[in-house]
């Protein structure tokens, strides 16, 4: 789900019209929107997005131009519609979490799966065709790639009659299925309804419901959004929103990729045609890009790890697990600590070393792909009268300090310690199973 701020610049000046004789006319808009996913585990994916619209006829025909530009993301897309035909081509870049999608999908990108730090690419097509007066059929496609990530995809299919519309959707990450979903919308003297609902590969599953009204100089909008996620719990959530909004004074006219926009009882039948045609070929292209984006990053290990809010249940999580199996045997074992690109963590498996040491190799060639090292962990074994397992050695804070992480040490007794490298300090912070 997402919130929505938009501030559109010099409100009745920022839409201007060209004309030069009877066969040219064009349009333009410039836009400032700010949105923040609401089933997000931070709040700082709030930010500002940059909006450019053109349009302009074509021989009885409609081309649009359009870019978005975001703090770490860039869109390009050219669409082409005629009273029985859309067709649309996009591309982009960014980083991380994609702010330039989520119109069309009210869905977190990291609400399957953790993210990466790597910057992607994609490129698609969506395209729409009519079958009869009444009824239209719609496809779509997107590819993204990301450093040496596998790749990911997406299809849609779907067809419209009349106020009624119907698509499913699937996504892949190389070869193999991650997710799937549909959607239903209906628009109506009542309202504008949409259903959504994604099934995921981790037996996450989302749902979203929504209904909006629009009236003259007002609007209302309902919404209803429900996840699971086996993976992280702490973003298993339902939420209601309700929101309404109006216009005073004389109305403006904005360019829309909605074919909920405002009332079109003066427009042309032909005109109108072309319009939904360039709305519907918009959505199409943000449900296969946002699938591509939040069904996988990339990593299948990293799509299917456990997702923890802070490194300190991370580190605790794997030590409570190890610790007994590491007193029993009197060996020690270890591991590290990741931060994903959503800000939660993870943690490697941990391997076993010998009564004194364990090699946890270097973080870069351990941790999956897309995530950055945050700490060590490892345990010291069961007691053991030729060593001080109940404290950190002075090689731990050496092997700490040498790779700029924080550390984690399970003891025999039960004790998770704690060494925080910025402040050089080490502390008790809780019990472990021993």
């Amino acid at each position: 789900m997402k919130i929505i701020h938009t501030r559109n610049i010099c409100s009745t000046l920022c839409f201007f019209a060209l004309s030069s004789g009877v066969a040219f006319s064009s349009s333009a808009l410039v836009q400032i929107e700010r949105y923040a996913p609401v089933l997000s585990a931070n709040d700082a994916y709030a930010r500002d997005i940059v909006k450019l619209n053109y349009a302009q006829p074509v021989a009885g025909n409609e081309l649009r131009f359009s870019s978005s530009y975001g703090e770490n993301d860039a869109q390009i897309t050219m669409q082409f519609g005629t009273a029985k035909s859309g067709f649309m081509y996009f591309r982009g870049n960014g980083e991380g979490y994609n702010q330039l999608n989520q119109g069309s999908l009210d869905l977190d990108p990291y609400f399957f799966h953790g993210g990466s730090f790597y910057d992607y690419r994609y490129q698609g097509i969506s395209s729409e065709f009519s079958i009869s007066p009444n009824t239209r059929i719609q496809f779509g496609y997107n590819e993204l790639v990301s450093g040496d990530l596998d790749q990911r995809s997406a299809w849609y299919s779907g067809i419209s009659h009349q106020n009624f519309s119907a698509g499913a959707m699937v996504a892949y990450r190389q070869n193999d299925p991650t997710a799937n979903g549909y959607v239903f919308t209906r628009n109506g003297k009542l309202g504008n309804t949409n259903f959504q609902e994604i099934h995921h590969e981790s037996g996450a599953r989302y749902r979203s419901f929504a209904w909006r009204r629009d009236s003259t100089n007002r609007w209302y909008d309902f919404s209803f959004q429900s996840g699971r996620n086996p993976l992280y719990l702490a973003n298993n959530e339902n939420r209601i929103m309700f929101r309404f909004g109006g216009e005073l004074g004389k109305q403006h006219i904005t360019l829309s990729a909605s074919d909920s926009s405002s009332p079109e009882a003066e427009i042309p039948q032909e005109s109108q045609a072309k319009k939904k045609s360039h709305g519907r070929t918009a959505v199409v292209a943000g449900l296969v890009i946002g699938v591509a984006i939040a069904s996988s990053s990339g990593d299948d290990e990293l799509d299917n790890r456990i997702r923890l809010p802070r490194q300190r249940d991370a580190g605790f999580a794997a030590l409570n697990d190890i610790n007994p199996v590491s007193v029993r045997q009197n060996r020690e074992h270890g591991g590290w600590v990741y931060r994903n690109g959503d800000g939660t963590f993870g943690y490697t498996e941990p391997v076993p070393g010998n009564v004194d040491s364990v090699d946890i190799g270097n973080p870069s060639s351990v941790i999956p792909r897309g995530t950055a090292e945050s700490a060590s962990y490892h345990t010291h074994g069961g007691p053991d009268p030729r060593y001080d397992n109940e404290n950190f050695s002075l090689q731990d804070i050496l092997t700490d300090s040498l790779f700029g992480v924080d550390g984690y040490l399970g003891t025999p007794s039960g004790q998770l310690k704690f060494h925080n490298l910025r402040r050089r300090t080490v502390t008790i912070i809780g019990r472990i199973a021993n």
